[in-house]
């Protein structure tokens, strides 16, 4: 395979390679460019966590985001409880896979429309998901497409136990100051331009991501190349401007 070397190691699958694939080969990344925010075109290269040159692993399918959820997963995921609940939203199958290793969790596939997940469920509203059940959530890049993300928010506290925690991601974008909405932005042409995404509704500022996560009564941890180290970043494809941001509901009093 092309790809094999030993420049970096992916933390999802182990293996060891000589380049991941860049976004610009992968059909969604075709047409990914610059994105125009009230007028003011923004470069693509000024999304907080995302290599374009080395993002996907050419064997088990992980974006340079799952790496990064790898190498914290990989310290924290054997500290849970026996039978823990993990509940991962819009699950990627290099990173279930990972998870689904640890054999003192409950791991549950989630997502609104696609087949085979173990829960059907819309993010702003999960009826079948007791209060204060889960005991980690993984949800990245899946508030983008909701369209009360707030309610999201309030749902993902509703379910997570006292002190639980979960990996909170969006595509974030560093040039600008509050999040861009415009709900007149109604075709996949103009989603496209304005918020990265033909199914994107927004587009985050990161001030303004860690606002609304706050007010839904969350505290955050923004976790970069100095918690990880720059060598594992370097070893793992991951740019040094990303950023994992890990979300914590506080104890009850």
């Amino acid at each position: 395979m092309k790809y094999r070397g030993e420049r970096y190691t992916c933390p999802v699958c182990d293996a060891r390679l000589r380049a991941f694939i860049p976004l610009s080969e992968l059909e969604h990344g075709k047409h990914l460019g610059d994105l125009e925010v009230d007028g003011v075109l923004h470069p693509v290269t000024e999304y907080e966590t995302l290599n374009l040159e080395n993002f996907l692993c050419p064997l088990c399918e992980s974006s340079d985001r799952a790496r990064l959820f790898a190498l914290y997963l990989g310290r924290e995921l054997a500290k849970l409880r026996p039978e823990a609940l993990v509940i991962h939203f819009a699950p990627d199958s290099g990173l279930a896979a990972f998870i689904s290793r640890y054999d003192n969790v409950r791991y549950r596939s989630a997502d609104l429309s696609r087949p085979g997940v173990d829960l059907q469920t819309d993010l702003a509203n999960m009826p079948k998901v007791r209060d204060e059940s889960v005991d980690l959530f993984i949800c990245s890049h899946v508030l983008e497409h909701v369209p009360d993300d707030r309610k999201a928010l309030s749902e993902l506290r509703r379910v997570l136990k006292p002190s639980g925690w979960g990996i909170l991601m969006v595509p974030i974008l560093l040039t600008i100051d509050e999040t861009y909405e415009d709900t007149t932005k109604v075709t996949e042409a103009e989603r496209l331009l304005h918020f990265g995404l033909e199914d994107h509704l927004r587009v985050y500022s990161k001030r303004d991501f860690l606002r609304r996560v706050t007010e839904a009564g969350f505290t955050t941890e923004c976790l970069g190349s100095e918690h990880f180290g720059e060598a594992a970043f370097d070893t793992s494809g991951i740019t040094k401007k990303s950023v994992l941001v890990v979300v914590r509901k506080p104890p009850s009093v």
